[in-house]
């Protein structure tokens, strides 16, 4: 979807600015979140990717892969001339998880 998002600003004359910005990133401008973690990641020594997709409609993920059993930050970076849906522009993080290895 390519849908515009315009910020509007009113001065103190009651005159109103308003300017288009960028294009939503994803159909709904969500930011990713957790639901893109593999589910069920145990430790096997090997590097794994964390992630079920490393991009989407205006973003990139980074630091999707893992090897060790712990918490993972991914960050979610805009392609250029994208914004969220919120209307901030600024890369989104969430955590996935490598869990211990079963003794």
């Amino acid at each position: 979807m390519d849908t515009i998002n315009n910020i509007c600003i009113k001065n103190s004359n009651n005159e109103v600015y308003c300017k288009s910005i960028g294009k939503y990133s994803d159909e709904a401008g969500n930011k990713p979140t957790t639901a893109l973690c593999e589910k069920n990641l145990t430790y096997n020594g090997n590097s794994q990717q964390l992630v079920s997709s490393t991009s989407g409609v205006g973003y990139t993920l980074n630091n999707y892969m893992g090897t060790n059993a712990e918490k993972y930050t991914i960050t979610a970076t805009l392609k250029d001339n994208y914004i969220w849906k919120d209307g901030t522009s600024t890369p989104a993080t969430f955590d996935c998880n490598i869990s211990e290895k079963d003794l």
